[in-house]
């Protein structure tokens, strides 16, 4: 969780970000010693935020693959 604060721009009065949180969740299974399958899901909530007022913050996402070793 990432707490309310304050954003500072020259020129105007502070603005407060809200607080926020977001789950992500990773998880892999070994088949063998040499190969693996895994999946990493980021903010599975969807929830919008902002770490810097006026950037976009990263929308549902995943990555997947498998891992051989030779």
């Amino acid at each position: 969780m990432v707490s309310k604060r304050e954003e500072f721009n020259y020129g105007t009065s502070p603005f407060t970000i809200k607080r926020y949180t977001i789950m992500d969740v990773y998880g892999e299974y070994k088949f063998t010693k040499k190969f693996k399958a895994f999946v990493d899901l980021k903010n599975i909530t969807n929830k919008r935020y902002f770490d810097i007022l006026g950037y976009n913050s990263k929308k549902f996402n995943f990555t997947t693959g498998v891992n051989f070793l030779l």
